[in-house]
């Protein structure tokens, strides 16, 4: 249970650190619950790396306070942990550093912890489905984008799907709704030019295709069909004749 081989149980007990309190018939060491708890302190000093010889003086002496003992080992344990924390971090930041300057983060970063067989079939629909210069531009922006970038881009797509929850309550045509619509372009076109035509399609697709469906009623029921209809408004306005500015 403790992880120590029989080997170091015999050790231990040829240089008297932990002696059994009992043996069987047979001759069989028998630990009883106090020698548990000395074999646990034995390991917490072990971990601060001090040695057999002066972790048996410390928990010999008559003046030997467990309870104390146990909390001096925590606050000696939070303090190594917190190094290692640091040390960590400083890793993580050179690793990060490092990967910016090699490469982009193209779809691994965008699409981690996705199936790769999922994300093969994505590619495949892709290029059957939609317009080809409209998938080799946003292939290209992929490409080309930091990992800060990346990180920014799934940032903006949370808070996105945050806000089409809080007025999904409204009508599609409401002005804080056609808003939201708008930003939803604006982070459509991270990868191309969306059109009009281009929005309403994706809107059908969020609806149609069973994966989107389920990705926006995560975030809340019917919320697929009311991106599809405030996209729909949105892409009729621009028709319309909104401007730029407008937009």
């Amino acid at each position: 249970m403790s992880g120590v081989s029989v080997r170091a149980l015999h050790h231990y007990d040829e240089i008297g650190l932990l002696t059994p309190s009992m043996r069987s018939e047979a001759g069989y060491r028998l630990y009883d619950e106090s020698d548990l708890l000395r074999l646990q302190h034995i390991l917490l000093l072990k971990t601060l790396d001090m040695p057999l010889r002066e972790i048996r003086a410390v928990i010999d002496r008559p003046d030997f306070d467990v309870v104390q003992s146990l909390r001096r080992h925590r606050m000696l344990l939070e303090q190594k942990v917190g190094a290692l924390h640091r040390v960590l971090q400083t890793l993580d930041n050179t690793i990060s550093r490092m990967e910016a300057t090699m490469k982009s983060p193209g779809e691994e970063e965008l699409f981690a912890g996705f199936d790769p067989k999922t994300i093969e079939e994505w590619n495949s629909e892709v290029e059957n489905r939609y317009d080809p210069e409209l998938v080799a531009e946003s292939r290209r922006r992929v490409k080309n984008m930091t990992k800060e970038d990346a990180e920014v881009f799934k940032e903006e797509s949370e808070a996105l799907n945050r806000a089409w929850v809080a007025v999904s309550h409204l009508r599609p045509d409401d002005d804080d709704v056609q808003r939201v619509a708008r930003r939803h372009h604006a982070w459509i076109e991270n990868f191309y030019v969306a059109s009009p035509d281009v929005l309403r399609g994706l809107g059908e697709l969020y609806t149609t295709d069973s994966r989107f469906r389920a990705y926006y009623e995560a975030y809340a029921p019917g919320l697929a069909e009311f991106v599809r209809a405030s996209l729909d408004v949105y892409a009729a306005r621009i028709d319309a004749g909104w401007d730029s500015e407008e937009r």
